[in-house]
């Protein structure tokens, strides 16, 4: 049986923290100090689903992490407002494209509150940027990177970028001959399985030849889409190079040099993104700048669910709010998410997530039993202590070992699967065990629930009471009728006054030191 007796060891102030790079397939350390980090928001034409939530999640638990170590962090999540799918579902709504994406920015927004993000530093949007986008543009065409059509659509030419697919590892067939670059008009075999399509015998997303005519090569992208009314109906920008609006890949480019400079520390997506979207941004940002747009690139596989790509015609799309509908907790999705590392993909089931419901309650009802430790005043002020939580010096083993082998599992690659495993099984199993034989003390109970905050700081799942609740009078006797009765064995009885508790919300805990009593949704 673990004891909790005095130690004095700490960790380092200032570790190394270690995170994948998709560029050069290692493990990065990450900069001290300031970092600066752009994530990928949504695309406003629909509600943002428990896949997109997946990504989000990740970003906030390393975002947390990099505060936790001792970064200051300035963290930017653009909002894409303006693309091929806002302005349809604009156009089929008979709304302004701001009335359309206005309610799932929104939704969106709620939905990160819901799931306890901490928020942004700044969410941009693509249509506040225009004026911007169009500088960007008008410098790769004038410095010959760029080139326009006779439908007024702007292109970046892929053969002026010799370092065009490295990040991706997608290999681009380059032109060898003379001429070339004349308009590319070959035809294409496109299959509706894998979403590809064969050019001159190459693979590429058949995304990338959606405005194929006028490029010079099938690989050149769109940075600016000439005005087409019955694609775009009435919404179009005045430019240089004619009426239109920005290609999705420009429009983060932008937001990212306006906001957070020319190169940044670190750049977050989905690994959907990658290629075309990211490929695309450092070959059009390095065109700009002459630099790197990022020095780490760091991507979050997908989430399947029951094994499958999560689509509406399946019948498998979830969004948060269907989740919450069926009682399911915030923590428990965050916790479901963080037990599969964020390089491997995740596969969500009901059966699952119910599972990780139970598991948070369990740690939920550890957190309730050390807090009964306490007294009232005691329990109210947990939430004061949290901002020097990060500083506190861990004086119990259990408290040190378990925060030492937290923090050597984030730090390298950001291990949230060993951290939960840690977090269950050397910690709350144990403080469970513990309580059952009584052995220990209010100060003992503090310091574990000091810990249990650290962690609440760091993957956001185990939120700690802020206020000791006194149940109402009526709920206080059927609990004591209801200790006199499994005093006199009278089990029947017992049984039915705990379900009487519970009609009214509430949850009767035992342990050798008497029943107490809590609401059964509150937030502990």
């Amino acid at each position: 049986m673990v004891k909790l007796t005095t130690n004095t060891s700490n960790t380092s102030s200032n570790p190394d923290f270690l995170i994948y790079d998709t560029q050069s397939k290692a493990l990065k350390s990450l900069p001290r100090g300031h970092v600066s980090v752009y994530t990928c928001g949504p695309t406003v034409y629909d509600v943002a689903h428990i896949g997109n939530f997946r990504t989000f999640v990740f970003e906030d638990v390393f975002l947390r992490a990099l505060r936790m170590y001792h970064r200051s962090v300035y963290h930017v999540m653009n909002i894409t407002d303006v693309d091929d799918k806002t302005i349809r579902g604009a156009m089929h709504a008979g709304l302004s494209l701001d009335d359309y994406t206005r309610p799932f920015i929104h939704h969106f927004l709620e939905d990160l509150r819901t799931m306890r993000h901490i928020p942004a530093d700044l969410y941009p949007r693509a249509t506040e940027h225009i004026p911007q986008i169009i500088k960007l543009i008008q410098h790769l065409i004038d410095a010959g990177y760029a080139y326009t059509t006779p439908d007024e659509d702007v292109y970046f030419s892929v053969e002026k970028c010799p370092s065009y697919g490295t990040l991706s590892s997608m290999p681009i067939e380059r032109p060898t001959e003379a001429g070339s670059s004349k308009p590319h008009k070959e035809p294409h075999k496109e299959s509706h399985k894998t979403g590809r399509c064969e050019v001159g015998g190459q693979s590429i997303p058949s995304r990338l030849l959606h405005d194929e005519y006028g490029k010079h090569q099938a690989t050149d992208f769109a940075l600016w889409k000439g005005h087409n009314p019955q694609r775009d109906g009435n919404l179009y920008w005045e430019s240089p190079f004619g009426r239109g609006r920005p290609g999705w890949h420009i429009e983060c480019s932008c937001m990212i040099h306006t906001h957070l400079g020319t190169s940044i520390d670190v750049h977050m997506g989905g690994i959907d993104n990658l290629f075309p979207h990211h490929e695309n941004e450092c070959a059009q940002s390095r065109a700009f700048t002459g630099q790197p747009l990022a020095k780490v690139w760091v991507h979050i596989e997908h989430l399947l669910v029951d094994k499958k790509k999560m689509s509406k015609s399946e019948g498998n799309f979830y969004t948060i709010r269907d989740l919450l509908k069926r009682n399911f907790k915030p923590e428990a999705l965050r916790c479901l998410y963080l037990q599969t590392h964020y390089r491997t993909p995740c596969n969500f089931t009901l059966e699952a997530l119910r599972a990780s419901q139970t598991a948070t309650e369990r740690l939920q009802r550890c957190i309730y039993r050390l807090s009964s430790y306490l007294p009232g005043e005691e329990v109210n002020s947990l939430g004061s202590l949290s901002k020097s939580t990060s500083n506190h010096r861990f004086a119990h083993p259990l408290c040190v070992e378990v925060w030492e082998e937290i923090s050597r599992a984030c730090l390298h690659d950001l291990n949230t699967p060993q951290m939960i495993a840690m977090l269950f099984d050397d910690f709350v199993s144990p403080l469970h065990s513990l309580c059952d034989l009584d052995e220990i003390t209010p100060d003992q109970a503090k310091e574990c629930l000091l810990l249990f905050e650290r962690v609440d700081q760091l993957l956001g799942i185990c939120p700690l009471p802020r206020k000791k609740q006194t149940a109402p009078s009526n709920i206080r006797r059927w609990v004591e009728e209801r200790e006199q009765a499994r005093a006199n064995k009278n089990w029947k009885e017992a049984d039915l006054l705990r379900k009487k508790i519970e009609e009214k919300g509430f949850v009767v805990e035992d342990s050798n030191h008497g029943p107490s009593v809590r609401l059964k949704d509150e937030a502990l």
